[in-house]
């Protein structure tokens, strides 16, 4: 989770930086924890709806290693 609002372009960066190391993230900020809370039902679908675009996710892999 990012601490704050973060702007578009910071967005884009942070995708940019996961994909080239391969890393499984979810980018949370404090817009998304506010909008989601507006949200009556399916909340954590809101999360992820929103947040993977800027994240990095490989949903077809067995496992992760860290």
């Amino acid at each position: 989770m990012l601490a704050g609002v973060v702007e578009s372009s910071r967005r884009i960066e942070f995708a940019e930086r996961l994909r080239a190391n391969a890393k499984p993230a979810l980018l949370i900020d404090e817009a998304l924890i506010a909008f989601t809370a507006t949200k009556r039902v399916t909340r954590a679908r809101t999360v992820f709806e929103c947040g993977l675009p800027y994240g990095r996710v490989e949903p077809y892999t067995k496992g992760y290693s860290i």
